[in-house]
């Protein structure tokens, strides 16, 4: 039997709207175009968004990279930078380095933040970065302690 991609998206709905956190994600990938139920940026949005209100890392993250994308939302590096520190805290895949990243962009020109700046309001995301074997932010991180010292 074929999958009714349609037919679970209504059933997610209901229990999404009962706030269900597991089936608010679901449904937020299935209008992010994951499936076949049609693309619905906004849609994605507001379900990523139930999902992060409600604690969940992949949500908040989900939600970095609208803010950082313009996908189903205008574009926004402060709110991109906020949504991947939530989850970078929750300790989710790469989201500290996306916001050591949004960061070291704004280092060379967009808000003026200086890369010593970036290492000093920021060493436990770099920290938290380079914990997962991130080669660019043990780089960073190993610049930072010597700095310090």
């Amino acid at each position: 039997m074929p999958a009714d991609v349609d037919l679970a998206a209504v059933y997610y709905k209901l229990a999404a709207e009962a706030g269900i956190l597991e089936a608010q994600l679901h449904l937020a990938e299935l209008y992010k175009g994951t499936q076949s139920v049609g693309v619905d940026l906004e849609l994605s949005f507001s379900w990523f968004l139930a999902a992060a209100e409600q604690g969940d890392a992949s949500g908040a993250y989900a939600l970095g990279d609208a803010y950082l994308t313009g996908n189903g939302v205008e574009a926004n590096r402060e709110q991109a930078a906020f949504w991947f520190e939530v989850a970078a805290l929750a300790d989710f895949e790469d989201a500290a380095w996306r916001v050591v990243q949004l960061m070291q962009s704004d280092a060379d020109g967009t808000t003026g933040n200086s890369v010593a700046q970036v290492n000093s309001v920021y060493p436990d995301l770099l920290r938290l970065a380079a914990d997962k074997n991130n080669p660019e932010a043990a780089l960073l991180f190993a610049q930072f302690i010597l700095q310090k010292g």
